[in-house]
């Protein structure tokens, strides 16, 4: 059957097959094509990629070596030889590789990727930093550069956990396939009789190397000291697309069911920009439910607003701000505002932070429809946390903050606090993150006191 295709059209068709993960049947057709097109060294190239992807690293090697003593400069097969010797565990002979095309084209981004790669599975990383601050100097926008960066520095990588996830990425585009796939139950209790039972699902997959989509679900129990008990489901489905390394398009909807059956619409459409590395700022126009427990659940209340945010990671410090202004369904009004700054010190299995965070809130009235809506609200409060990297399978974060807050303009501060714990285990794709925080500040709901207990069940494809 593959017999019968020209060359141009054998490597489309492998192309194909190779986009739809079918890597024995790209094989077959480039393995078939390059029988009869001997000497057509694109053929070769791709049959060797198809045998890389296939996991079939000793055939790769073995086509790569041809087509380089053709041609010594075929930078095309350097690069993929390189890979498959990684594979194969030679990362001395790959490591010389990667410098002689860094050495030739010191932009050659997947070069500096794979020996980067390479030095840190070697626990060089010294050497590995250096690699990645002279990429990032000529790809200064690089989102796979500034990962890897960001998770050198902050101890996320070494010998024995070496990030695999972009090792192919980077060198082949994939077609749509689910990545994550998590579910999530959560209890809140709080000082004013509310009790809430959730449960959410997501799966999120890529279409596209550059668009992706992320389907969410959620059901909500509300059981109130005096309301009847109100059940709401929510479903929507998020697209994101990657324009280019600085600009992202964010874009969705779905539709929340409410206890009495009756349906809204929601949506989200945003941009994120990243100006420079390590800054991200975004803005979002949106339309969500209000329902921190069964009272606002009942009244169906829905907020649509713009919602903007700015994250800033300078050397170890963490900024993050937000703003947004929201009107609701109840022909009520608010403007919120967040901002956090916090410093990191780092040693090799523990790091602490210690910083300051606001929040601040102001509504139009205060309906009592079962939602926090004071005339004016400010808290500031100090952040004190840390982290236990005990291995490369586990990981425990605490973190708490003290301070005060006051309900009304015409109102004294009082004492506010709140404590937080969470572990998260990796057991080969499986994550398992559970969560407990305490609340001794009001909440959404009106409450001033408040726990909540949350498992999430995470696995990576």
């Amino acid at each position: 059957m593959y017999a019968q295709l020209s060359a141009d059209a054998s490597l489309v068709a492998g192309r194909e097959a190779v986009l739809s993960r079918n890597y024995s049947k790209a094989v077959s057709i480039l393995r078939t094509a390059t029988e009869q097109y001997p000497q057509d060294a694109r053929l070769k190239l791709e049959l060797g990629r198809a045998y890389l992807y296939r996991g079939n690293f000793h055939q790769a090697e073995e086509i790569f070596r041809s087509l380089l003593a053709a041609d010594a400069g075929n930078r095309d097969a350097k690069l993929e030889l390189a890979h498959a010797l990684r594979h194969q565990g030679k990362l001395r002979q790959a490591d010389e590789l990667y410098r002689e095309l860094l050495a030739s084209d010191p932009r050659d981004e997947p070069a500096a990727i794979g020996l980067a790669n390479n030095l840190i599975r070697e626990n060089q990383l010294t050497e590995a930093a250096r690699v990645l601050d002279a990429a990032l100097a000529v790809h200064p926008n690089s989102l796979r550069l500034q990962e890897y960066s960001d998770r050198l520095q902050k101890g996320e990588m070494n010998l024995r956990e070496v990030d695999e996830e972009l090792a192919f990425d980077e060198y082949r585009e994939g077609p749509e396939h689910v990545e994550t796939a998590e579910a999530t139950g959560e209890y809140v209790s709080d000082s004013s009789g509310n009790r809430i039972w959730a449960s959410r699902q997501a799966l999120g997959a890529r279409i596209t190397p550059r668009l992706r989509t992320y389907l969410r679900t959620e059901e909500r129990l509300f059981h109130g000291p005096a309301e009847p008990d109100q059940l709401v489901f929510t479903v929507g489905d998020e697209l994101r697309a990657q324009l280019n390394e600085k600009l992202k398009l964010v874009g969705g909807g779905g539709a929340v069911r409410f206890d009495d059956g009756s349906l809204a619409g929601i949506y989200r459409a945003g941009l994120e920009v990243q100006p420079a590395r390590r800054l991200l700022l975004a803005a979002s126009y949106q339309r969500n439910p209000v329902y921190p427990d069964g009272e606002a659940a009942e009244f169906r209340i829905m907020a649509r607003g713009v919602e903007t945010s700015l994250q800033w990671q300078p050397g170890e410090w963490n900024v993050n701000a937000g703003w947004a202004r929201q009107d609701y369904s109840d022909n009520n009004s608010s403007n919120r505002g967040s901002a956090e700054v916090v410093r990191n010190f780092r040693m090799q299995k523990f790091s602490w932070q210690a910083g300051y965070r606001f929040l601040g809130s102001a509504f139009q009235k205060d309906t009592e429809h079962g939602y926090f809506s004071p005339e004016l609200y400010r808290g500031h409060f100090a952040v004190l946390g840390t982290q236990w990297r005990a291995s490369k399978h586990f990981r425990a974060d605490w973190i708490g903050r003290v301070g005060a807050e006051s309900l009304r303009a015409d109102r004294p501060y009082h004492t506010a606090w709140e404590v937080s714990a969470l572990g998260e285990l990796r057991l080969g794709n499986w994550e398992i993150v559970p969560r407990y925080a305490y609340y001794h500040l009001v909440q959404s709901s009106g409450a001033f006191r408040a726990n909540v207990g949350t498992l999430t069940v995470r696995y990576h494809f």
